[in-house]
C-alpha cells in the first residue's frame, strides 16, 4: 500500500520553489554577500559592479545605434575586452597584501 503525503505533490515542490525565487532580491543577495568583507574589498567589488554596468550599457549603446544586430562574437568580444582590461589593471595596480595593516 502507498501513502501519498500532500507535501510530496508536485505543486506544492513549484509553489516552494516559486517561493524561493520571488524572495530573490539581487540588492538583498549584493549586501548580504559583501556584509563579510573589509571596506576596501567592498570598494573594489562596487567599483567593479559599477564599471561592468558602464561598459555594458556603453556597448548596448553602440551596437542600438549602429546597425542593431547583437551577435555571439559581439558578446565574445565584448568580455574578452573587458577581461582584457581587468589582466591590465592588474598588472599597473599595486594592491597590498590582505594581512597588511595600514
Amino acid at each position: 500500500m502507498i501513502v501519498f503525503n500532500d507535501d510530496d505533490a508536485i505543486q506544492e515542490y513549484e509553489k516552494q520553489s516559486l517561493a524561493k525565487t520571488e524572495n530573490l532580491d539581487a540588492d538583498k543577495i549584493l549586501t548580504e554577500s559583501l556584509k563579510n568583507l573589509d571596506y576596501a574589498k567592498k570598494l573594489e567589488v562596487l567599483h567593479g559592479i559599477h564599471e561592468f554596468k558602464k561598459s555594458l550599457g556603453d556597448f548596448l549603446r553602440d551596437k542600438a545605434n549602429g546597425d542593431g544586430v547583437l551577435t555571439t562574437s559581439d558578446v565574445t568580444t565584448f568580455f574578452a575586452g573587458l577581461q582584457e582590461k581587468r589582466k591590465e589593471q592588474q598588472r599597473t595596480t599595486f594592491m597590498p597584501p590582505d594581512n597588511c595593516k595600514f
